[in-house]
């Protein structure tokens, strides 16, 4: 355990959060456990995989309530994607066994977008499908408790509106979607999930592209507020939408530069890293 002073200006990504905990991906095979209210981090382990130029390399952070663990996913591939019969090695890291593990059993016929959002005690990601007989989005995750993968089917109308493409993000424990349109975007809620990829889908609300910037960028639903707003981050662009007149605006925040993600995040002095 390290007091944290100073870290790498070659930052890769914030792979995720977790009870007041920030994992960090700095350079290629880096990987940083941060409690930001007590600076105090850890350096992860070497995961034992080689990244050689052209690697496909993404991570996923969060909690395991069974076994009162926080454990790091990470999918390689020597590959520029995870298309068909690519081999994909997949390991785990457990904090409280402070060491890595390979599981298997992994189906590649996958692309899958970074970062993971974790809710429900599961590592979610995005993932497009392509088969000889059909290409559609789907969510891939994995369970962190049993270490099995398995597949949520997004609502029927993602696929059959051509939905370009659907963001995940996590508000308040719950699983949200956001399906992007060319003019509009749908919000959707995941509720009762049967285990075997069935899930009951609620759609939120819907957001009209009324302006060049909410219709040109990247989009994730940061969150659903209680006062009918939507918040948006639209590249590295806050935006709120209220849902009752469709009008937007761009909230002031200060003391940041540009960046390509946020995450939710709830500070605690209670730290496992201690």
């Amino acid at each position: 355990m390290q007091n944290f002073q100073s870290m790498s200006n070659n930052i890769g990504c914030v792979v995720g959060s977790c009870d007041g905990l920030i994992c960090l991906a700095v350079g290629v095979k880096d990987l940083i456990l941060w409690n930001p209210c007590t600076r105090i981090r850890k350096n992860l382990p070497d995961f034992g995989v080689e990244i050689i130029r052209g690697s496909y390399f993404i991570y996923g952070f969060g909690f395991d309530k069974s076994s009162d663990d926080y454990k790091v996913v990470g999918f390689f591939n020597s590959d520029d994607d995870l298309f068909f019969n690519s081999h994909v090695v997949v390991k785990v890291y457990s904090l409280k066994n402070d060491r890595w593990k390979t599981i298997e059993g992994f189906n590649g016929r996958w692309s899958i977008d970074d970062p993971a959002t974790f809710a429900y005690g599961k590592l979610h990601w995005t993932a497009y499908c392509e088969t000889e007989k059909e290409s559609a989005w789907n969510i891939l995750y994995l369970d962190l408790e049993t270490e099995e993968y398995g597949v949520l089917e997004v609502p029927n109308c993602v696929n059959e509106k051509g939905c370009s493409c659907s963001m995940l993000e996590e508000s308040e424990g719950c699983l949200y979607a956001l399906c992007d349109y060319r003019d509009s975007a749908d919000v959707w809620i995941v509720g009762d999930c049967d285990g075997l990829g069935k899930a009951t889908w609620t759609k939120v609300v819907s957001v009209s592209y009324v302006d060049r910037l909410l219709k040109s960028t990247c989009k994730t639903a940061f969150c659903v507020l209680k006062n009918d707003e939507v918040l948006l981050l639209c590249g590295s662009t806050v935006v709120v939408f209220d849902v009752e007149d469709r009008s937007i605006r761009y909230p002031e925040i200060r003391n940041h530069n540009q960046f390509s993600t946020a995450i939710t995040y709830f500070e605690t002095l209670v730290s496992p890293l201690e």
